[in-house]
């Protein structure tokens, strides 16, 4: 009877451990076309621009801080090896939840941690329902692409693009909607926007874009990122349509360079699909306490059909 007592007390104290790897956890997947996903739960540092149909996991139940939400990645096209966390804002993601019957640990974390990383099955087969479900009602109801305004100059410039860049990113833009007002103006100048692109501004206010027409595929396609032709000549771009901008960076500590980071911003351009030119923008290193920290910048053009 005492060894019954003990065998049923042990069991007792197992249900917990049973219920929670039944639990769910969540996932999200991005709906816009381009979103940024940032290195801290605050500020504006970008470590990585995730682009449609791109999904993360969530870490320790989406954990939310200063109105961001603590995600788990991979930042490259085969969706494994090093996964990379970071903070993005809820407002980006469509959300769903996964199944934590495949995380044999008890511990319902979306990725599988071992010599290389990798999703695990059920948040796979979770995140692969949630891209179609997003896939099927853009079809019948394609979104309006979302104006080009006063701040995303501002941050072009802050990042260092050069005017050239920005021109080219005001001239392909869908849609532009700026500000144009004397102390929009003089606000330009203090964040120090060249002139030339102040003009181009002035010139042209505002630009609708034009909505595809429905039943085009809406499809995602991804190519190697091999096939995403470098340029880092605005001439090179010239009538193309951008696709948004691209951020990439490594820990030097594990060498590589500015070789590394281009590759990087080649396999986030891929996801477009063929006939993908990346443009190239600036590669900064910024030291940290234990080594440094190359980034590299960059915007995706569709060139051709």
């Amino acid at each position: 009877m005492k060894r019954l007592t003990c065998f049923a007390v042990i069991a007792l104290s197992l249900v917990p451990v049973l219920a929670n790897r039944a639990s769910a956890q969540q996932g999200g997947c991005v709906f816009a076309e381009t979103a940024p996903i940032y290195a801290h739960s605050s500020g504006d540092k970008i470590e990585y621009t995730a682009s449609k149909g791109f999904c993360v996991g969530g870490v320790d139940g989406f954990e939310k801080k200063d109105e961001r939400v603590h995600v788990v990645y991979f930042a490259n096209a085969e969706q494994k090896g090093t996964p990379h966390t970071a903070w993005m804002n809820p407002s980006d993601l469509s959300p769903f939840d996964y199944d934590c019957s495949c995380d044999d640990s008890g511990n319902c974390k979306p990725i599988h941690r071992s010599f290389t990383s990798v999703w695990y099955p059920c948040f796979i087969e979770a995140r692969d329902k949630k891209l179609a479900a997003l896939a099927a009602p853009a079809q019948s109801a394609p979104a309006a692409a979302r104006p080009l305004t006063n701040d995303d100059v501002i941050a072009l410039t802050k990042a260092g693009l050069g005017d050239d860049v920005v021109l080219a990113k005001i001239t392909s833009a869908p849609a532009v909607k700026f500000d144009t007002s004397v102390d929009a103006l003089i606000r330009l100048k203090q964040e120090k926007v060249g002139k030339t692109v102040i003009e181009a501004m002035v010139k042209q206010p505002e630009k609708t874009a034009q909505v595809a027409s429905v039943g085009s595929s809406t499809k995602l396609r991804s190519v190697s990122a091999d096939q995403v032709r470098v340029t880092s000549s605005s001439d090179a771009i010239k009538g193309c349509k951008s696709l948004g901008m691209v951020h990439a960076s490594i820990d030097t500590f594990w060498g590589g360079g500015t070789k590394t980071v281009t590759k990087r911003l080649q396999e986030q351009a891929a996801s477009h699909g063929a006939n993908t030119v990346l443009l190239m923008g600036s590669f900064t290193t910024v030291q940290k306490n234990n080594g440094s920290e190359m980034m590299g910048d960059g915007e995706a053009f569709a060139c051709g059909d």
